[in-house]
């Protein structure tokens, strides 16, 4: 059974907009075959449950062998996407806010290698950039690397997972660094409700900044999650979400509490071709004036994903 567990990333740092609705990340993309016990089975020829039960009326046919795919003990995945975002508060602000287009791309490369018993090592590079209209100022990129463990635990259906991960952002792609950002984020998730073309997940994550090169980043988070995927048919997929996520800064004492409510859908034209779409609502609570905001986000993607 395919066990889709869809994972929202929120990202508020390096300008404004909180993009909270990025279609099937780079987390998501290795999660779908990470979370999948059967994919990557460690399971051995020997195995009984391999084999079809004898009967008394085949006893002539000697042992006969189920056939199944045998998936590799090493993914590796790249992923390319564009997406067109719309936001009526694109610079996330209290007062004066003002809507307006984002156009995003996204690049990735990932090594899933299998370790253990549904125990995997996961290798990402990731590099990202958005561009604002009509406001230069706010264009970034971001480069993202990570390594880490995932554990997957069948018999209760949880998945848990341990990454460090480094975040380097720039205003382009050569130069005007933003800042750099080391951090370790576990996560954990737990699917409580499954069929054939539902899956329903709970999940916790927690992340913590231990080195920046500006300070006033620096963070420890908190984000709980509850969603349900339903694959309507062979190419068509929704999932609807709910986060609620706590950001505490480490030097001004800032803190946010962020809610955010959505839904993505999934197309896919062709096994390695798939259109995206979605709509979330965000609402951003701070102890700090003037940062309080709601905003209001769509998007509209393509994306291209092969797996070796």
């Amino acid at each position: 059974m395919i066990k889709i567990i869809p994972i929202l990333i929120v990202s508020t740092s390096c300008s404004g907009l909180t993009l909270a609705a990025e279609s099937d990340s780079v987390l998501s993309q290795l999660g779908q075959d990470i979370y999948n016990s059967d994919n990557f089975s460690l399971g051995a020829l020997d195995d009984e449950a391999l084999f079809a039960p004898t009967s008394d009326g085949n006893s002539d046919l000697g042992e006969q062998l189920i056939l199944k795919r045998s998936p590799s003990r090493s993914v590796i995945r790249l992923n390319v996407e564009t997406h067109l975002l719309y936001s009526n508060n694109i610079s996330n602000v209290d007062e004066g806010t003002q809507n307006g287009f984002v156009f995003s791309g996204n690049m990735a490369a990932s090594w899933v290698q299998t370790i253990g018993e549904n125990l995997f090592s996961n290798i990402s590079v990731q590099q990202s950039f958005y561009q604002y209209e009509n406001n230069v100022d706010l264009d970034f990129t971001n480069t993202r690397t990570s390594a880490g463990l995932v554990k997957f635990l069948p018999s209760v259906d949880v998945a848990l997972r341990a990454d460090v991960v480094y975040d380097y952002a720039r205003h382009n792609f050569l130069s005007d660094k933003i800042h750099g950002i080391t951090s370790v984020r576990l996560a954990a998730s737990k699917t409580f409700f499954h069929s054939p073309k539902r899956v329903s997940y709970v999940g916790l994550d927690l992340s913590s900044d231990i080195d920046s090169t500006d300070g006033l980043v620096e963070r420890n988070s908190w984000t709980a999650k509850i969603g349900h995927t339903w694959k309507i048919n062979d190419s068509f997929t929704v999932s609807g979400f709910a986060d609620i996520a706590r950001y505490d800064y480490d030097e001004n004492g800032r803190s946010d509490t962020t809610v955010a409510i959505g839904v993505n859908m999934e197309y896919g034209i062709t096994a390695n071709v798939s259109l995206y779409s979605s709509v979330t609502y965000i609402d951003n609570d701070s102890n700090i004036s003037g940062l309080d905001y709601t905003s209001s986000l769509g998007s509209l993607g393509v994306g291209l994903k092969a797996t070796f």
